[in-house]
Order: structure tokens, then sequence, then C-alpha cells
């Protein structure tokens, strides 16, 4: 197995110029043998969180001595499986993947794997295939914090829920987290699921039209469940062209820019912070030990339909306007001159 050695410079090209490798099918210049190559495979860099993890990790594996070869699959599945087909004959040592589908990846994974070549799970857990292990946020406890974002507000509520895509296996995490908070209140009536809207993907034009139709019909709705900020921006906007935003609660995830300043403003109630730079360490630190062949740090496993999986889970923070300063900011994840903008 390769040995920890000195950084490619390929690692160090940001991100934008990555993105546009990757597009073109550009190869990073050949490394010295000894050096660990990871492939670093994302789904795409629509949502802002997706930059700052592929940034993080690139970073992280610099700090490691380690190449990263980078890939966008810009929401592409059979796009992604020719990524990890290429990053595996550009020879790396071990894969980094966040799956766009996490059932489509199965047989290219278990070829891959076949080849002796690790498979790690980022924050999107693969389903039915043989990976070595997963590294996310715990995101059964995300959905918990969503819906305490709602509970901890109101003891009665006509609520709607708006799922995360349905190809995420994360998605289906959430919807349990959530349950388990609320499925007491509407066992006892103080809680009604007037709309429960689940796309397909993570794109908010899936719901929209049918969320726009529920309030122009005049439905009473007391709070929305988003399942990150940036179905939360669609539901607030639509909420705002009817002159409903900030009254009704509206929770969201991902602590993105945006949604922080809507914290400050009241209009958004409550994002989940999920430290990407902690995912990102640990994701790195993984792939490193997998390409060595070494024992992973966990003892705790998660079930992907293919068996149990080594699982390391990194607990969210629920950020509300009163903690700002003490979680994003401390943290240096967002600028204090730019989250307070707003309201200057």
């Amino acid at each position: 197995m390769p040995r920890k050695a000195a950084v490619s410079l390929s690692v160090l090209v940001p991100v934008a110029l990555l993105v546009l490798l990757a597009g073109c099918g550009s190869r990073a210049a050949e490394p010295d043998d000894e050096t660990i190559r990871i492939g670093f495979s994302v789904d795409s860099l629509v949502v802002e969180r997706w930059i700052r993890d592929t940034d993080s990790f690139i970073a992280a594996g610099d700090q490691l001595g380690a190449e990263v070869l980078y890939r966008n699959a810009l929401e592409d599945s059979a796009r992604q499986q020719n990524d990890l087909r290429g990053l595996t004959g550009d020879g790396v040592d071990a894969l980094v993947v966040i799956p766009f589908d996490s059932r489509d990846l199965a047989g290219t994974i278990d070829q891959i794997s076949s080849d002796g070549v690790p498979v790690l799970a980022y924050d999107r857990l693969i389903l039915d295939a043989p990976i070595a292990a997963y590294v996310s946020f715990d995101n059964v406890h995300v959905g918990r914090l969503l819906a305490e974002g709602v509970t901890s507000r109101l003891d009665q509520a006509r609520l709607i829920i708006i799922n995360g895509g349905a190809r995420d296996n994360n998605s289906a995490m959430l919807r349990r987290g959530v349950a388990e908070v609320i499925d007491p209140l509407l066992r006892s009536g103080d809680y009604q699921i007037v709309a429960e809207l689940s796309p397909a993907d993570w794109v908010p034009g899936l719901f929209t039209a049918e969320l726009e139709e529920i309030v122009e019909s005049g439905t009473e709705i007391d709070a929305i469940i988003a399942a990150n900020d940036n179905f939360a921006d669609a539901a607030i906007q639509i909420l705002a062209r009817h002159r409903l935003a900030g009254d009704v609660i509206v929770v969201g995830q991902d602590a993105e820019l945006l949604a922080t300043q809507r914290l400050v403003t009241g209009i958004q109630h409550r994002t989940i912070y999920k430290p990407v730079s902690e995912l990102a360490n640990a994701a790195a630190e993984l792939a490193v030990l997998l390409a060595r062949g070494d024992s992973l740090p966990t003892d705790q496993t998660i079930d992907n339909g293919y068996g149990p999986i080594p699982y390391l889970a990194i607990e969210p923070i629920a950020v509300e306007a009163s903690n700002i300063d003490s979680t994003l900011i401390a943290d240096g994840f967002h600028k204090a001159e730019d989250v307070y903008l707003q309201s200057e």
C-alpha cells in the first residue's frame, strides 16, 4: 500500500477550476508512486454546502499528504458511474463518494470493490453495495431537531412537511427523526399534517407548484418543516407572495447564508448546522486508513441493504437567532458582517 508522502500540487487547485477540469475529462499530473491517491466524487455543486464540503475535503487530504482527484457528476447517475470507473482507472487507492442516487451505484461499486478499491460513502449512504464505510451526520437526529424547531414554539399546529429528494437515503432518515417528535402530537390531535410533499430530487421546482396551490387555497398553515434551507427558501418565497412570511414557522437545514440572515429577521426560525470541516476531516482520515488497509476507529455500524457497514456519525447542531454567534460565527462558518447585513 502507498505510504503518506508529500502532497501533489493538484490538491491545491481551486474548486472552480476543478469543476472545469472534471467537466472536460482532464487528469491530474502523475504523482509520486508512494503518494496516496483518493478519488472524490460529488453528485453536484448546486447546493451551497457541497462547495464547502469539496473545499474542506481537498484541504483535509492536503494536510494528510494525499492527492485528491475530484469529479463532479452534475446530477447525472450515469456520469457518476463513469466518473468512478475513470477514477479507478487512474489508480486511486480509495474512493469517497457523495452519491446522486443512493441505489444506482451498486453494480459499479461491486465491481470496484472486487478490484480491491475501498469505497467510502460521504454524507449519503449508498444502498445495496459493498462499501467499506459510511461517514455522515446523524441524519435521524437532524430530523428530530427540525421537528423540535416547530414543537418548541407551537403546542398545536397545522403542518406542512417538505421531504428531501426520494433518491437520497438521507431523506428517509430525516423523515424518521421528524416522526419520532411529531407522531405523538398527531396521535393526540394537537398536530395535523395538512400536506406532505415528497419530490423525487432535491429540486424546489418539483414541489413549488403544489405548495403554491395549497397556500393560494387559503388552507391554514402554522408551520413548514423543510428538508433543507434551499427548500425552506422556496417555501418562504411562496409565503411572502401571500404576505405570510414570518407568520408561519419555517425550519430547514444546512445553515446556508440566506437562511442564517433570515433567522436574524425572524422569517426563518431554525436551521441545522452540520460542521462540514469536521465531516471532511473525518472522511479524509478514514479514506487514508482504508487505502492503507488499516482498521477504522468506530464500532458503530449501519445496514445499507448489503450488510452492516462501519459508520461514523457526527452530531448536528440546531441554530436559531439566539445562538448564531456562538455556533456559526464562532466556528468561522459565516462572517458576522455577512449574517447581520440585512438587519443593519
